[in-house]
């Protein structure tokens, strides 16, 4: 499986607005970019990337609602503030069940994180049970803190919706 990737399409506003080297525009927690009253959503933007505290270049489809709805409550006055994002995100491949929250092993020592892992791979209910498929989760955290960072799911049971624990963790 190969993934090319997105680029944001901000040539429009280059040098008018702040961005990153990529062109994703810059926002604040309400949405609004350097410029007063022009504000920007979606994927031409970065989003506070909570594992960091630093703006990234995440294009869901998630993030990209969330910031339109944050847009329209905000364009009056600040309001409500955007809480960030882990960037979870989940697939199915074959018979296999795949989701992910925040950072690999290899995007936190790309920000410099001294991370350590965990590698669990267990039944996801008592083997007694009628059906009981493996498991395979990895949680990434900062060695010396413990702040989980990252995690990583993968069985034929659909456990997808079990790594939102985890970013609810990475989020706090």
């Amino acid at each position: 499986i190969l993934c090319i990737g997105f680029r944001p399409n901000t040539e429009l506003l280059k040098g008018q607005v702040d961005m990153l080297p990529n062109g994703a525009i810059i926002v604040d927690k309400y949405m609004q970019t350097s410029q007063k009253d022009v504000f920007a959503a979606g994927d031409s933007c970065a989003v506070h990337y909570n594992p960091t505290g630093k703006a990234a270049y995440i294009p869901l489809a998630t993030n990209a609602v969330r910031m339109g709805t944050l847009v329209a409550r905000n364009l009056v006055r600040p309001t409500t503030p955007y809480m960030g994002t882990q960037g979870t995100s989940g697939i199915k491949i074959y018979e296999q069940n795949i989701a992910g929250t925040g950072m690999t092993e290899t995007s936190a020592a790309d920000e410099g994180l001294v991370v350590e892992a965990v590698t669990l791979e267990d039944a996801y209910r008592p083997e007694f049970m009628p059906t009981a498929e493996k498991l395979l989760l990895k949680v990434i955290y900062e060695q010396a803190t413990r702040r989980i960072v990252g995690a990583q799911i993968m069985s034929q049971a659909d456990l997808t919706q079990s790594i939102n624990t985890i970013s609810v963790c990475i989020q706090n």
